[in-house]
């Protein structure tokens, strides 16, 4: 069976990085050789290194990086090549994709790599917008498969790079193993966050722009208007303090507990809705997560991933990006619809089991044969 050598700059609570946990472990039962190569795990960087199975070797650099330049950490990945002889080298997360690109095409190792967001989104954010595209597209072009996370991304990645060598695979997840955790971990979810009768809404993920938090926030204060309703976010990041601020503005900030980077499985299966408010993704494992649940969900119809997940009054509401109005509307009406918001869990969690782990690793287990 192939050696396949993942290579990341971390192994935070990320979703691209839960996905590569899961993904190195299904292939590992199957009997793939499987390492990591981690150039940070300082703190928290490293947290996910716990779920990796234990057959599975971490390998880490000889000096201790925060962020690798280009040629250090390509060198640092060609002497790890050299040590542990992958057939495959396969990176997720674009700050170690040149890097693994480079060291794979010096030994003339087969090289895979990963998409999981929008590049028109991403892009438009840089600064040198058209040395980035090169770049990029340079680095996709030198792998010999890109693999994206959802059909919709896969497309724009063809049309924006100008790539042939793109393939889609759905994200999946353990189902059994997330109902397990969020019942074990329950003791750990603080019970004040579910005083008295109001409903409680869950949002998971990094508190990034790209997650739309502010606007979930607005929203949130509409629907305190004619309903009480409280939100637990679930996620550590740099907009912490500014979302604090916002909620503090809105006079809502009794109404919002943020708890940080950990796992969210117990605080999903304590609350009543799931809501998604990013404006890009690329298939969102937070959403795959709360349909598993059978949480009743409303997420923001945005590039890419929600609408291949959900079926819109079927499993899920859909509402545009960034309108926290839409947004509220669709919270609102699950909070008064006892029977909608029952019968979109089941549906959820029905759909969920299109995007299991089992799946996803036998998709991925095809490229790495066939590579």
């Amino acid at each position: 069976m192939k050696r396949i050598l993942f290579a990341t700059n971390n192994m935070t609570l990320g979703g691209t990085e839960k996905r590569m946990v899961e993904l190195a472990n299904g292939l590992c039962e199957k009997g793939f050789k499987i390492a990591f190569f981690i150039f940070n795990t300082r703190e928290r960087m490293g947290w996910r290194m716990k779920d990796l199975r234990p057959e599975i070797e971490v390998i880490l650099p000889c000096r201790d990086y925060v962020k690798p330049s280009i040629l250090a950490g390509s060198w640092e990945i060609i002497k790890t090549i050299w040590k542990w002889k992958p057939d495959v080298i396969y990176s997720a997360l674009w700050n170690t994709k040149a890097m693994a690109t480079i060291a794979g095409r010096i030994l003339g190792i087969r090289v895979v790599l990963g998409i999981s967001n929008s590049p028109v989104c991403e892009i438009s954010r840089k600064k040198h917008k058209f040395l980035n595209v090169l770049y990029r597209k340079i680095v996709y072009k030198l792998a010999h498969v890109v693999i994206a996370v959802s059909e919709g991304l896969a497309e724009e990645s063809k049309k924006f790079y100008r790539l042939s060598n793109v393939r889609a695979i759905h994200s999946g997840v353990d189902i059994e193993d997330i109902k397990r955790r969020s019942r074990s971990d329950g003791k750990s979810v603080p019970h004040e966050y579910f005083r008295g009768s109001s409903p409680v809404l869950v949002a998971t993920g990094s508190l990034h722009p790209q997650k739309g938090h502010k606007y979930m926030l607005e929203a949130l204060s509409i629907v305190n208007a004619s309903a009480d309703a409280r939100l637990i976010i679930v996620g550590g990041g740099l907009l912490e303090d500014e979302l604090r601020r916002k909620a503090k503005l809105l006079k809502i900030d009794d109404k919002v507990s943020m708890v940080g980077q950990r796992e969210p499985y117990a605080y999903m299966a304590c609350c009543d809705i799931f809501v998604h408010s990013s404006i890009y993704e690329g298939l969102p494992m937070a959403l795959i997560e709360a349909m598993s649940l059978g949480l009743p969900i409303v997420s923001t119809r945005c590039n890419h991933g929600p609408a291949e997940l959900i079926t819109d009054g079927e499993s899920g509401l859909l509402v545009p990006v960034a309108d926290p109005e839409k947004l509220a509307s669709g919270i609102l009406r699950l909070i008064s619809d006892k029977k909608l918001r029952s019968d979109l869990g089941d549906g959820a969690e029905k759909r969920s089991r299109l995007f299991t782990r089992d799946r996803m690793v036998s998709d991925y287990e095809r490229v790495f044969m066939d590579v």
